[in-house]
């Protein structure tokens, strides 16, 4: 009987050691400057056929989440996303290959 106790006592530790490695909180959303443009024709990403938000960060452009490229004006117009990258103030964080963003606020040029 003392074999099988041991035996469940293992596993018992050996189901909590897993469960417990598989919680992931991801990092806070952390405010910074960044560069804003259109995926498709200001960053070329591959696989992108429309004109969508990015954000470039390190140098490496993200997808953006939580904000749209018309909730930052006419993207087609002469100074819009499509035709200029902008600096712009942003929270949010990189999740799963994605820019997950809680606010972008585009800078104007001076």
């Amino acid at each position: 009987m003392r074999p099988f106790a041991t035996t469940i006592s293992l596993l018992t530790l050996l189901i909590a050691g897993c469960a417990s490695g598989q919680s992931h909180t991801p990092p806070p959303p952390t405010e910074q400057q960044i560069a804003v443009g259109c995926a498709m024709c200001i960053y070329e990403m591959d696989g992108v056929d429309d004109c969508v938000l990015a954000v470039k960060i390190a140098g490496k452009p993200y997808l953006v989440e939580g904000s749209d490229i018309d909730d930052h004006g006419d993207a087609h117009a002469a100074d819009g996303l499509c035709n200029a990258e902008h600096q712009a103030v942003a929270v949010g964080r990189i999740e799963d290959g994605k820019y997950v963003a809680q606010r972008i606020e585009i800078r104007q040029a001076e």
